[in-house]
Parts: C-alpha cells; structure tokens; sequence
C-alpha cells in the first residue's frame, strides 16, 4: 500500500509528462468528454455527479461548462490535484476514493463516473468500489465506467503502457463483478473514434472496416460473435429502483 501511496503521488512524472504537457494533453480528450456528457450523463443540471479517479477534472469541467452544478471529483495523486488547483478547477479532492465512498450518505448520487479507474485496482478491491458505489447511488442511478477491453486484439497497448494497471477486464469478466455487487442493469459500448472533425471521420470510418475483420478472426477461432472489441470499452451500469 505504501509503494503504491509512492506512485501515485508523482503519477504525472513517472508517466514523463510536465504538468502544462498534461493540461495541453488533455484537451485532445474534449471531444470524448463531450461526447460522455450529452449521452450518458443525467439530463437533469442539478443531479449529483462523483467522478472517482478524476484525475485533474477536466470532464468535471466541460460538464460544469455545459451547465451542471453538483459536481464532486476525488483522486488519489496529489499532482493531479494541484493541477487541478493551478487550473482554477474546484470540484477535485485529494482523497482515496474507497475511503470516501465509505463516509457518502446512502442512496444519495445521482451519477458516478469512473474513466481508467478500475484497471488501476486489484479484484477485490474493485469489488468493494462496486459494492460501495451500488450502496451511494440512489435507485435508477447510474454508474459510467470506462476501462481496458481484454477482447481487443490489442488490448496490450493500455494493459502494459502504465505500470499502476493491475486487472483487464473483459465485457462478461466486469458483469460477474457487476452482478455480485447488486446490479443488474448494464450496457457496454465500444469507445470508438468520436466523429468531430474529417480527420475523425476518415478513422471512424477505417474503424468500422477493420472491426469487421476482428470480428471475422474471433469468430473463425472461437466460433462465437465478440462486439465491443475497441482497446477501452464504456460500460453503463443501472442501480435497480427501490
């Protein structure tokens, strides 16, 4: 635990990047961001929202940019924080996510959002988040998780390019987690080129061409039909109404 303490707190500099390098970074992200929040998040600009492992906040950003007001973001490195400081963001805590959960009153979230978090986590640790964020959300809350999708062909390139990732999932490994923590109701999509440019059509487009390919070459193996197979795979997770 305290090694990992040590990581994560100078997680920007052992990934080798400055803390405006970061921020210029991130904003490549905008359109990913954008695309989270006018499909998945609550159309209600009051709901409660927590991004667990929000790094420096910037999605918490662009949603209070396109108008939501309760907005919390809690992160175990302490440079990201400060970034987030630096940057005039104010909704980033520096605190462990699973600690903080532990003190958040039951039934009381509206929407949780976990970007890159759970590959980060071994299993049983990851089923204590499941269990805890099942426990916050109100009933027919929702749980946005994206992380590393085991059936990419290349699923490698995210697994191994970051020495804090501890655990791949797969679409039917993560429902097994889903499930024993209590829910019931989730959704998985593929994190697929975000079309907002001609550059991104012309990849959004060759995705699609190349997928097929991939599904043909699982299915000439195994026989059976894979569709989400991007490197990240999103996941909306349901709590069941009361």
């Amino acid at each position: 635990m305290e090694q990992q303490y040590k990581l994560y707190s100078a997680y920007l500099t052992s990934l080798g990047k400055s803390k405006p390098t970061h921020a210029t970074a991130e904003c490549h992200s905008q359109p990913l961001y954008r695309h989270f929040i006018k499909y998945f998040f609550p159309k209600s600009k009051t709901a409660k929202i927590i991004e667990l492992g929000c790094g420096s906040g910037f999605l918490l950003k662009q949603a209070a940019d396109s108008g939501y007001t309760d907005l919390l973001g809690i992160d175990l490195s302490i440079e990201q924080v400060q970034l987030a400081q630096q940057l005039n963001i104010p909704y980033v805590k520096h605190a462990n996510v699973i600690e903080e959960l532990q003190k958040t009153q039951p039934n009381s979230i509206d929407f949780i959002v976990s970007i890159d978090l759970v590959e980060h986590l071994d299993l049983g640790t990851c089923q204590t988040l499941s269990e805890l964020v099942h426990t916050v959300l109100k009933p027919n809350g929702q749980w946005l998780i994206q992380t590393v999708n085991g059936v990419s062909p290349f699923y490698g390139r995210i697994r191994y390019g970051d020495i804090t990732h501890l655990f791949t999932y797969t679409p039917r490994s993560i429902s097994q987690c889903l499930r024993l923590a209590g829910f019931r109701h989730f959704q998985f999509y593929e994190s697929a080129p975000i079309v907002h440019s001609i550059k991104s059509i012309v990849r959004f487009l060759l995705w699609k061409c190349l997928r097929l390919f991939y599904m043909l070459m699982i299915m000439i193996e195994t026989g059976m039909k894979e569709s989400i197979l991007t490197q990240n795979m999103v996941v909306i997770v349901k709590k069941s109404a009361l």
